[in-house]
């Protein structure tokens, strides 16, 4: 019984490291518009993600928007999809915080918003995401962002 213990454990992890194996993390940009302190601007930007399972990852975003003097975010969400990972179009609703270093200091934001993305090719996927939320500056402003963004499914 103790000599089939480890080799149990050992079977275990080898399954839930295979199919960890088939969720691949992405990375790739972003550009579109930004609504911040009412201004509205360009935005541009890196983006990715690093999937936790088939419906759960975790979005990461850093941006920069010409919206009222040009404020940096950094953003970090958690994405729900709404259809498993690798199924074709893939709809996601997010929640997170966010960190805009503009001028007078970082200040803390909560964003809430979604978006979708499709297979273009491969190891590519092209979507958009919007997120929209609080940011608590000197007084509680309103963050605005609709993206289109472009994928590349790491190796």
């Amino acid at each position: 019984m103790r000599r089939r213990l480890p080799l149990a454990i050992a079977a275990l992890l080898l399954l839930a490291a295979s199919a960890q194996a088939q969720l691949r993390p992405s990375a790739g940009a972003r550009a579109g518009v930004a609504y911040w302190d009412r201004a509205v601007g360009v935005l541009v930007g890196a983006a990715g993600e690093l999937p936790i399972d088939r419906e759960l990852a975790l979005g990461v975003t850093l941006d920069l928007s010409t919206a009222s003097s040009a404020p940096v975010e950094w953003t970090t969400t958690l994405r729900y999809r709404f259809r498993p990972a690798g199924e074709g179009w893939e709809p996601y609703a997010a929640g997170g915080i966010g960190l805009l270093f503009t001028g007078g200091g970082p200040y803390f934001g909560l964003k809430l918003g979604g978006g979708a993305t499709v297979p273009v090719a491969p190891d590519l996927r092209a979507g958009v995401d919007v997120t929209a939320g609080p940011t608590f500056a000197r007084s509680t402003a309103f963050s605005l962002s609709a993206a289109a963004v472009l994928l590349y499914v790491l190796p």
